[in-house]
């Protein structure tokens, strides 16, 4: 049984069992709880008809979703472009993605964080939501050139999958064959080829800078740099 059978078969025994429930999956604990935060919110008695399962990451949430099509995802768009977006909706129509770069860009807009404090934290806070926006704005630059990094480097990995890293030059016909050897090895390099990247993070990096810092707030990677 392969491990995404056996998260399937784990949601249908433990969390489903012999209910009607429909399933919301998503990537990890933490999505789990802010999801059902957010229903508890608006849907009260949401647990009557829904159970929200984590699965260990995105990838997990796309293969079951392939699977178990009667089911709903949320994942993040991290990285992804409106083009990739597309392109995953169109395979999977069960799946959602948030427009922000991931949950926790839900938590980081100076005037939404405001909105949300209780009137004595508002009261406590010299200048208000003005020192709120100036505490993150003032980050915006550094945070703008990690964005750009993350963006070109963290899809790397996936790239290098693509092309038969590493599982395809360790095939036994392959390490035999220092032809075939040549050839991976020039395609990853050339993958990895340093000044094309540069190029692109200066491109990506450029074009950060032009965002509103609303959009950029949104849109950045913040897990790190904002918390």
């Amino acid at each position: 049984m392969s491990k995404i059978d056996g998260t399937i078969n784990r949601i249908k025994d433990q969390q489903v069992g012999s209910s009607t429930k429909k399933v919301l999956l998503v990537e990890g604990s933490d999505d789990e709880l802010a999801f059902g935060a957010f229903l508890r919110k608006k849907f009260p008695s949401w647990e009557q008809y829904w159970v929200i399962a984590s699965t260990g990451k995105k990838q997990n949430v796309l293969d079951i979703l392939a699977q178990e099509q009667d089911w709903l995802g949320i994942v993040d768009r991290d990285e992804w472009d409106n083009a990739k977006i597309e392109e995953k909706q169109e395979q999977l129509p069960n799946l959602f993605i948030l427009p922000r770069f991931c949950i926790e860009n839900y938590l980081v807009l100076p005037d939404e964080i405001w909105s949300a404090l209780p009137e004595n934290k508002k009261n406590s806070i010299e200048n208000g939501c003005e020192t709120l926006r100036k505490d993150i704005e003032t980050q915006l630059e550094n945070w703008r050139n990690h964005a750009a990094v993350w963006a070109i480097i963290n899809p790397l990995w996936e790239g290098l999958r693509s092309l038969g890293f590493k599982e395809s030059l360790l095939e036994l016909n392959t390490s035999n064959d220092t032809v075939k050897i040549e050839q991976f090895l020039q395609k990853w390099h050339q993958y990895l080829e340093p000044s094309q990247l540069l190029e692109k993070l200066k491109d990506k990096k450029a074009r950060n800078k032009c965002m509103h810092s609303r959009s950029t707030i949104k849109t950045i990677y913040t897990r790190e740099t904002f918390f």
